[in-house]
Parts: C-alpha cells; structure tokens; sequence
C-alpha cells in the first residue's frame, strides 16, 4: 500500500511540475510589445516598471543593502538576433548619485496574463 502511495505521489509531482513549467512561453518581439509595453509591473524589492512604446522605462526598486528607494531608467530593445536587452541607470536620490549599470540582455516569458518572468525574476502587472 505505501508503494502505491509513493508511486501516486510521485507521478502527481512529475506531472504538475511538466505542466506548471509548460505554461510560460517565450517572449518574442510582438508579444513584449503587446502583453508588456505601456502596463506597470511590480516585482521583488518593491519593484515598479514600466515599459513605453518609444524604448525607454523607468521605475523604482528597494535597496537590497539598506532598504532605500532607487530609481531606475534606461533604455530597452527587443530583437530576434539578442531577445530583450537593457541599458540600466540606477540613481540614489538621497546621495544624489547616479551609476550607470550597463547593457545585458536577459530572458523574458510570458506566464499568464498580466505576468512575464525575467531572467528567473517573476513581475506582476497586480500587486
């Protein structure tokens, strides 16, 4: 009896988990442009993005040492040669400094409406 357990329990798990990880879709270009161009996404750290259609986004984020807001801004492309990458400037506004951090292109999919994993991190367009 245990080993008819063990064996349900275990193809309930090999099954869910193929079908959890079968509901994200890779982004293409026309999709980021339709499911997350113009919408506000939240993430981790108090995460706020937002993409505009002329390649640019701005938003703010917790620091993950002290727990101060940052703002952040750049620019972004999507493409089918490089996915989608960005041009990220994160700025202290209580020191005044801004730090540029560079080009890096990184995976987007898209799990749901209203949802998009990047590079492993999950936003929200709900809080």
């Amino acid at each position: 009896m245990k080993n008819y357990f063990f064996l349900t329990l275990i193809i309930t798990l090999i099954m869910a988990s193929s079908g959890y990880s079968q509901s994200s879709k890779k982004a293409t270009a026309e999709s980021f442009k339709k499911q997350v161009v113009g919408k506000k996404f939240y993430g981790k750290n108090g995460l706020i993005i937002k993409f505009t259609n002329d390649g640019y986004f701005s938003g703010e984020l917790k620091s993950s040492k002290d727990g101060t807001k940052r703002i952040i801004n750049g620019s972004w492309t999507f493409n089918k040669k490089e996915g989608f990458c960005r041009n990220l400037f994160l700025t202290n506004p209580a020191k005044g400094i801004t730090a540029p951090r560079g080009r890096e292109c990184q995976s987007v999919s898209h799990k749901g409406n209203g949802v998009i994993i990047v590079d492993g991190a999950t936003w929200k367009t709900k809080r």
